[in-house]
């Protein structure tokens, strides 16, 4: 079955959304993770943004948005300050992505 260029284009478009979708599923996982492991040791760093920088690189500003909050909201249980900290990781992904967008990194 031969698919006309309208169905092609869209089959290429939704691969791409589910591609972005799941980059930004990695970004919230990656986040969660490394913040839990940085709770969990004591350690003084700042790793729940690794993600959020990853999909800024990858995926553009609204996506690198998504990421922060989504990380920073799944973080309250064991990080009650990481509700505090979502509008600086907000500022972040957006300023993290338009430096990946004029590539002054």
């Amino acid at each position: 079955m031969r698919l006309d260029r309208n169905q092609r284009g869209k089959r290429r478009a939704d691969r791409a959304g589910m591609l972005r979708n799941a980059i930004v599923a990695g970004g919230i996982a990656l986040n969660v993770i490394l913040s839990f492991a940085v709770h969990r040791l004591g350690l003084p760093l700042y790793l729940d943004t690794v993600g959020t920088l990853l999909v800024a690189w990858e995926c553009g500003p609204l996506a690198a948005v998504i990421t922060a909050l989504a990380s920073n909201m799944l973080c309250i249980p064991f990080s009650r300050m990481s509700a505090y900290f979502a509008i600086i990781n907000i500022a972040m992904a957006v300023s993290a992505s338009r430096m990946f967008d004029t590539e002054i990194y």
